[in-house]
């Protein structure tokens, strides 16, 4: 049987959260030292993923645009 872990690291592929699942361990560690609650863990790995996401669109665009 699959640790929670694991079947975290598998949706987040399914779904192509690739930040998510490269900051889990980090962002889990992180929350556990300052006592985050759920939505404060959720608000920054969620934060992480658009970062990245925004951060591939603006790469995308400029080499598109042949710069």
């Amino acid at each position: 049987m699959k640790s929670e872990k694991e079947t975290i690291y598998d949706y987040a592929a399914e779904l192509k959260l690739l930040a998510f699942k490269e900051e889990l361990e980090c962002t889990l560690s992180l929350a556990a030292e300052e006592n985050w609650n759920h939505l404060q863990f959720l608000t920054e790995l969620l934060g992480k993923e658009s970062a990245r996401r925004r951060e591939c669109r603006r790469r995308s665009r400029i080499r598109s645009a042949g710069f």
